[in-house]
Formats: C-alpha cells, sequence, structure tokens
C-alpha cells in the first residue's frame, strides 16, 4: 500500500519510521488530540500553530483515524511541514504521532 503523499499526491508529509532516529523530543509543544473526533483535532492544531512563531515545532497525538489525512493535507494547504511517525505502537497504541513545523505565515484563504 503506497505511503499518504503517494495516495494522495502531498509534497510536504514524510513517513518516517520511530526506529529512524527522529528526535520527537525535541519538538517544544505537544497537543495531545486523542479522544478527539472530527473535526477537533485539526481545530485545536490549527488554534494552537496560530499562537507559535513560524518555525515552531508541535508534536500533535491523534487517534482519530480521519486524522491520518485530516492533518497532513491542513499541514499541506496551509504551509506547515508535517511528519508522520511510524511504529509508535508501543507508546501510544493505535494513535497518529505528526511532528508539524509551523509555516512561514498563516493561510490568507
Amino acid at each position: 500500500m503506497p505511503d499518504l503523499a503517494t495516495r494522495f499526491g502531498w509534497d510536504l508529509i514524510t513517513v518516517i519510521r520511530k526506529d529512524e532516529g527522529v528526535d520527537a523530543e525535541e519538538y517544544g509543544q505537544v497537543l495531545d488530540v486523542r479522544g478527539y473526533r472530527c473535526p477537533m483535532p485539526v481545530v485545536k492544531m490549527e488554534a494552537l500553530l496560530r499562537e507559535v512563531s513560524p518555525g515552531a515545532r508541535i508534536k500533535v497525538i491523534a487517534d482519530d483515524p480521519i486524522a491520518r489525512v485530516d492533518i497532513p493535507h491542513f499541514c499541506e494547504q496551509g504551509g506547515h511541514g508535517v511528519n508522520l511517525i511510524e511504529n509508535c505502537a508501543q507508546e501510544y497504541g493505535q494513535a497518529c504521532v505528526f511532528l508539524v513545523t509551523r509555516g512561514q505565515k498563516p493561510r490568507s484563504d
């Protein structure tokens, strides 16, 4: 099965295996939206992105299956960088872990 970036044609998402040495701990803020359902994970992430400076990095933890599509799509549309960390089941169960870097400016549309 192709990864999300291939399936949806997104340029900004990279899927990273947890064992590839990505240090999620260097992401300054953690947004844990487990238990929230669409559209709330994206709404809460957008609110936090508006509060932080360009270049700020946020670790987003979401267990809504739709978030796996919605969060990368929102980031791509808004000019934010996003990585999806795989192999986190031991720490986060079925939740997705995204590493989001705020873009230079908020969406203008």
